[in-house]
Parts: structure tokens; C-alpha cells; sequence
């Protein structure tokens, strides 16, 4: 065999390219059906029932202007959303560069493209932090840009101070992330002021909230509304938690690319769905509960890691403990972070 091709005598096709992989994709596209059927149903009903948008007196009023109410706690909601576009961007990076590349014959390589990834594309955060927050009128800029630069390097800064020397390669990243995260932010503030922005005098209070059943009120959304994208890739996450911890090399990277667009579907189509009920009943909070219903997938994945540690591997003592439960604390913050920049874009 040439060197080249050494590392295919450790992979394990009968583990990865068995009938359970396939099946599973097949019940993820499935259910990606059913839930495009039911937007595409929604979409139908409330374009036949409300045919015109500029008839600010009827009885949508009410919903046009709360579908253009700035999302309340505007700075936090900012840094998470511009958060999760970032680390979009550097998921797609990271995947694109696996389908080129076997990741697998070079130790550290991918690990290398996303750091850079992440730095490069401090422009991408930047300028989704300035241009959401302008357009949505809000006032603290510079605070809002720092806080939104540093929410998720400072998760995995907490995370890396409990392993050797990883706070060195934090603060070498940083110094040009920073830089290019401005130039993002400043290019993003002058494309939002040049952008005229409609905005209605008349806006509900919160008194004016109707009673809603259970079912549909915003807890219940956000707390069931990443069980079925969870469930779209739980099988995929096995794979690679089992790949990760258990000392097999990955590589059926086209189940992940395949795996993820299939994800990306499920979000928005939970997102559209939870924003639709929220302003149903006349709830300002949609952008909320957009964000929060598809983002709760990262809750799930992090119950399935804490199940997987203690029923799918045999890990003790203090650094084995902290570097599983804080790779996969950020891993799931994350796609938290991810999902829900998502799940709101698409709603």
C-alpha cells in the first residue's frame, strides 16, 4: 500500500457504512417532508387569509407590527445572533475543507482550518453585529460590539484554562480576530444607516398578551422545538462522539455534509412553525422564541453527551472528566449558538 494511503488499514467501513447510517438518513428526509408540508401548508393559509399587507386598519395590524418590533433585551439577543452567523460560517469552512481533504492522514490539520476559519471570518461577525443592531435602532454600539466579539472566544477561554498552554493559542488568534472583527463592524454600520427602515408608532404592550394554551405558549415551543432536529442527526452524533472518543478515524464526510443540510431544513421549518404560533397569538416575543426553539438543540446534545459518558465510555479521573465535559460543553453552546442564528434567519 502506498504511504499515501496508510491510514485506510484503521478505518472501519463495517462500522460507518452500515444499513443503520443509511436508514437513518432516509428517516431524516422523511421527516424533513412532513415538516416542509406543514410550513408550505401555513404559507398557503396565511397568504389566502390575508392577501394584502399595506391595509394598516384591519385586523392584522397587530401582527405587522410586531413582526417589526425590535426583539426585546436587543444587545444580548445581537451578540448571540452574530455569534451563531460567525461560527455558521466557519461549520461550513470546516466541512468544505473535509470533503476535499481527508482530515484523517494529517493529526491537528482540522483543527488548524477552523481556527484560522474563525479568525478570517471575524469580518462575517462584525458585520452581522453592526447591520442587526443599526437596522434595529440600537444605541450601545461599541459595548454591543465587545460583548458580542467576545462571547463565545471567552466560553472556550473559561474551557481551555483548565488544559496547558491553550490560552496561548487563544491570545495568538486574537490578535487578528480583533482587527477584523472591527472592520466587519464598521462596514456593517455603514450598509445599515444608507438602508431606509419602516417603523409603526403603535406597538403592544405586554398587558395586552391574550391567554394562550399551554401548547403553544413560548416555553413549550423553545423546549420541544429541537426534538425533531436533534432527532434528524442523533444517529449521525453517535457516529461521531464514537469516532472522537472511542479512537476511530471519520471519514464518511458526505453522511455529515448530507447530515447537516438536512438539519439546516429541520430548523428553519421548526422556526417558521414556532414564529407562526407565537404571533398567532398576538406574542411580540417571536424573535425569541425563533431564536430559542431551534437552538434547543444544543440542549439536547448536551443531555446526549452526559449520556454518552456515562453509558458509552469507561473515562475517569479530573482531566478526563474536564476535557470531555468541556469539549462537549462548547461543542453544544455552539450549536446553540449555530441552530438558532439559523432557525431565526430563516423565519
Amino acid at each position: 500500500m502506498p504511504f499515501s494511503r496508510r491510514f485506510e488499514t484503521y478505518l472501519d467501513p463495517g462500522f460507518f457504512e452500515n444499513n443503520i447510517h443509511w436508514l437513518s438518513i432516509l428517516n431524516s428526509l422523511l421527516m424533513v417532508l412532513v415538516l416542509c408540508g406543514t410550513v408550505g401548508l401555513i404559507v398557503w393559509k396565511t397568504v389566502k387569509k390575508n392577501s394584502s399587507w399595506e391595509d394598516l386598519e384591519d385586523s392584522n395590524f397587530w401582527k405587522k407590527t410586531a413582526a417589526l418590533k425590535p426583539p426585546k433585551h436587543l444587545e444580548l439577543f445581537t451578540g448571540l445572533y452574530s455569534s451563531g452567523a460567525h461560527i455558521l460560517g466557519v461549520a461550513c469552512v470546516g466541512l468544505g475543507a473535509c470533503v476535499v481533504h481527508p482530515m484523517y492522514a494529517q493529526r491537528g490539520m482540522l483543527t488548524s482550518i477552523l481556527l484560522a476559519a474563525y479568525t478570517l471570518l471575524g469580518v462575517l461577525g462584525g458585520y452581522v453585529f453592526s447591520y442587526f443592531y443599526c437596522s434595529n435602532g440600537g444605541t450601545k454600539w461599541a459595548a454591543t460590539g465587545l460583548y458580542s466579539m467576545f462571547l463565545f472566544p471567552s466560553v472556550g477561554v473559561l474551557n481551555w484554562f483548565l488544559l496547558p498552554n491553550a490560552i496561548w493559542v487563544v491570545a495568538g488568534v486574537g490578535v487578528f480576530y480583533v482587527p477584523l472583527f472591527v472592520v466587519g463592524a464598521v462596514v456593517g454600520r455603514v450598509v445599515s444607516v444608507s438602508i431606509p427602515t419602516k417603523k409603526h408608532s403603535f406597538l403592544p404592550s405586554p398587558s395586552t398578551l391574550t391567554t394562550k394554551p399551554w401548547y403553544s405558549s413560548p416555553g413549550f415551543l423553545v423546549a420541544f422545538g429541537g426534538v425533531l432536529p436533534f432527532g434528524s442527526i442523533s444517529v449521525e452524533t453517535y457516529f461521531i462522539f464514537t469516532s472522537f472518543w472511542n479512537y476511530k478515524f471519520y471519514y464518511v464526510y458526505g453522511f455529515a455534509v448530507l447530515m447537516f443540510l438536512i438539519l439546516v431544513l429541520c430548523l428553519v421549518c421548526v422556526s417558521i412553525v414556532a414564529t407562526y404560533v407565537t404571533l398567532s397569538n398576538e406574542d411580540y416575543r417571536w424573535h425569541w422564541v425563533s431564536f430559542l426553539s431551534s437552538g434547543s438543540v444544543g440542549g439536547y446534545l448536551l443531555l446526549y453527551s452526559c449520556y454518552y459518558y456515562l453509558f458509552k465510555t469507561q473515562m475517569e479521573g479530573y482531566l478526563q472528566t474536564a476535557y470531555y465535559f468541556g469539549a462537549t460543553g462548547v461543542l453544544s453552546f455552539a450549536t446553540f449558538l449555530v441552530a438558532g442564528a439559523i432557525g431565526y434567519s430563516g423565519s
